[in-house]
Parts: C-alpha cells; structure tokens; sequence
C-alpha cells in the first residue's frame, strides 16, 4: 500500500510539473507575441508618414 501511494504522489507530482512547464512555456509565448506587436506598432509609427509621403507624390489625385 505504502509503495502504491508514493507512486501516485510521484505520478500527481510529474503532472503538476508538466502543467508548470506549459504554463511557463505559454506564459513566455504570450510574452513574445506581445513584444512582436509591439515592434511592428512601433515600426508602423514610424514608416506611416513615409509611406504616406510616397502615396503622396505617386498618386497625388487621390489624397
């Protein structure tokens, strides 16, 4: 009996670990996919009057 219990508290254990693991590994996805948003944002802010300069002097009938 002594040994089934130690074998499901070790059993209880590992899946613990592997639901900390996931959420870690989640946890960072979330994290890099939120620092990519944030980089194209930025790089939009900054390209936009660029692009719209060059929308501009293209297709000037349509501004």
């Amino acid at each position: 009996m002594n040994s089934y219990r130690a074998g499901s508290r070790n059993a209880i254990y590992a899946c613990q670990n592997n639901l900390t693991n996931l959420h870690l590994l989640f946890s960072d996805y979330k994290k890099e996919k939120m620092h990519r948003q944030l980089q194209k944002g930025i790089l939009k802010a900054i390209l936009n009057p660029y692009i719209m300069a060059v929308q501009h002097f293209l297709f000037p009938t349509m501004m």
